[in-house]
Formats: C-alpha cells, sequence, structure tokens
C-alpha cells in the first residue's frame, strides 16, 4: 500500500519495530490520558506488550482502512499514529490518532488527520467519517471541528460517554 503524503508528514502502513515505536508512546500518561488501555481496563491505564501486538497486527492488515504510522517526512522520525478503524459495536468508521507530547500543538494531529479523512474519502470511498472523544479531551475536540467534523453531542462506545463528531463525503469534499 502507498504512503500518504502532506507537506511535512509520511503516513506508512507496519514495518519492522513499530512495535517498539508504539510501545513506547504508549508509555507516556499523558497520551493515554484520555484512552481506555483496552482489555475492559480504565481510561489513562498503559497498554499491554500484548495488547500494543494485537494493535500492531492491524497496520499490517491489507485493507485499506487501518492504523498507520506518522513520521516526519524529512528524517522518517516516528511521531504517532492515525488511523481510520471501525467503531466498536457500529457500521461507523472512526478517525483516531495519538501521538508523542513533544508533537502537540504543532499542527501534526490536524494534518495527518485531514489526510487520513480525505484518503478515507477519496480513495477508499466511504460515505461518512466520525470521530469520539473523552468529554474533557478539548484539544482533539478542537482538531475534530478542524478538519471538518460536526459536533453532534455524546454517545455510547467504548463503553464509556463520549463525544461524537462526523462528516459526510458531501461536506468535506464540498460537493453538497
Amino acid at each position: 500500500m502507498t504512503d500518504l503524503l502532506t507537506p511535512r508528514l509520511r503516513l506508512r502502513r507496519h514495518r519492522p519495530g513499530d512495535e517498539d515505536h508504539i510501545a513506547a508512546l504508549n508509555a507516556f500518561p499523558e497520551v493515554m490520558r484520555y484512552i481506555s488501555g483496552g482489555a475492559g481496563l480504565p481510561v489513562g491505564s498503559p497498554e499491554s506488550r500484548d495488547a500494543v501486538d494485537r494493535f500492531v497486527e492491524r497496520m499490517r492488515d491489507d485493507n485499506p482502512i487501518g492504523i498507520w504510522a506518522v513520521e516526519w517526512r524529512e528524517n522518517g522520525t516516528f511521531l504517532g499514529l492515525v488511523f481510520l478503524i471501525e467503531l466498536p459495536k457500529s457500521d461507523k468508521i472512526e478517525v483516531g490518532y495519538r501521538y508523542r507530547p513533544d508533537c502537540w500543538g504543532r499542527g501534526v494531529a490536524t494534518e495527518a488527520a485531514e489526510r487520513m479523512v480525505r484518503y478515507g474519502f477519496e480513495e477508499v470511498g466511504l460515505d461518512e467519517i466520525c470521530g469520539v472523544t473523552h468529554p474533557d479531551n478539548h484539544a482533539s475536540q478542537r482538531v475534530l471541528r478542524k478538519i471538518g467534523l460536526s459536533h453532534h453531542g455524546k454517545a455510547d462506545y467504548y463503553d464509556t460517554v463520549v463525544e461524537f463528531f462526523s462528516v459526510s463525503r458531501a461536506d468535506f469534499l464540498g460537493l453538497s
């Protein structure tokens, strides 16, 4: 599968060593603050190495949606993850992301998420993409709004109440 590019970033599928990058990313308490640790763990719990390995398996999938590593184009430094995945217990596709704290406030999340949503609509052919955030994760909510998703209130996903956002292909591409 071809890498996706932005002016500053490369979004790519799995390569050996990503497990170590993701484990290091997930070891930052501030990164996991609003994210479920998986396997029924409370929000903010670090993910086990087994959970990281299962997560990485989704990066290897030939399915056009999935998890992509995000790197600086200039030097290949791993910054974090962006993804289009099936929202659990629904037929919806979610855009999401997580990054090293030293990337926060630099437009990385917005740039990568916008490219991922564009890819979902233009290349995969999705009709709608949604995003969910912990109610207190205002930074992530700003990213979703910047890339064109509209807030639709609260919803129940990941066994918790979240803020729900979405955008249609027509609205994102200016076709409506």
